[in-house]
C-alpha cells in the first residue's frame, strides 16, 4: 500500500505543477511598460495564476490526462488534489535584471516542504494498516481511504521558503515570456528531484 501511495502521489504532483506551467507559461507585457516592468509583470502573472486557479480552471487543466483520470479511483477531484498541494503557495520577487532580449528574476516561493512528505506518509500508513477497520473494507473502500491519507498528509505538511529560484524570461516577436527553463527551475524548486525520486522507490 505504501508504494502505491508514494507512486500516486508522485505523478500526481507533478502532472498538476507540469500541467500549469505548461497552461501558464506564455504571458505577454503591456506595450505601455518599460522592460522591468513588463518582465516583472510575466513571472507576477505566472505565479499569481499558480497561486489563485479557481475549480474551473483547474479541471480545464486536468483534462483528460491520465493522471487525473486516476485520482477519481481515489474518490478525489483535480481540485482537491491542487489546493492540497498548493494551499499556502506564495512567492517574493527579490530581484529584476534586463540585459536586451534576456531578463533573470530571482524568487523566492514558500510551498509545501516535500522533503518531509515520504516520512510523514510511512507513519500514516503504518496507522492506517493497524486499523482493523481498513482490512475489511471492500477495494473501492481502501482506494478512498488511501486517496484521503495522501491528501491529509499533504494538507498537514508545513511550508517553508526555498532559496532564491533564477527565472529566465525572454523577448521573442516583441513580447516577453517565461523560457522553458524558467518552468523546469519551478518544478525543481517546488517539488526537488531528489525528493520525488525517492518516493517512487
Amino acid at each position: 500500500m505504501e508504494k502505491t501511495s508514494w507512486s500516486w502521489a508522485q505523478k500526481v504532483i507533478i502532472a498538476l505543477f507540469a500541467a500549469m506551467v505548461a497552461c501558464c507559461c506564455v504571458f505577454l507585457a503591456g506595450c505601455a511598460e518599460n522592460s522591468e516592468e513588463a518582465v516583472r509583470n510575466v513571472v507576477t502573472t505566472e505565479l499569481d495564476a499558480v497561486k489563485n486557479s479557481d475549480t474551473e480552471t483547474i479541471e480545464a487543466i486536468a483534462g483528460d490526462s491520465s493522471e487525473f483520470q486516476a485520482l477519481s479511483t481515489y474518490g478525489i477531484s483535480a481540485t482537491d488534489a491542487y489546493e492540497a498541494v498548493f494551499n499556502g503557495f506564495d512567492y517574493k520577487i527579490e530581484s529584476v535584471k534586463v540585459d536586451g532580449d534576456k531578463a533573470v528574476v530571482g524568487v523566492k516561493l514558500t510551498a509545501k516542504d516535500l522533503t518531509k512528505f515520504q516520512s510523514a506518509l510511512v507513519e500514516a500508513a503504518q496507522n492506517l494498516a493497524k486499523d482493523s477497520s481498513f482490512t475489511s473494507m471492500t477495494t473501492q473502500e481502501m482506494n478512498q481511504a488511501i486517496g484521503k491519507l495522501v491528501l491529509d498528509t499533504i494538507k498537514d505538511l508545513p511550508t517553508t521558503e526555498t532559496d532564491t529560484v533564477e527565472l529566465d524570461v525572454v523577448k521573442k516577436d516583441g513580447k516577453w515570456q517565461l523560457s522553458n527553463s524558467a518552468g523546469v527551475a519551478l518544478q525543481e524548486a517546488l517539488f526537488p528531484s531528489s525528493v520525488m525520486n525517492s518516493m517512487g522507490n
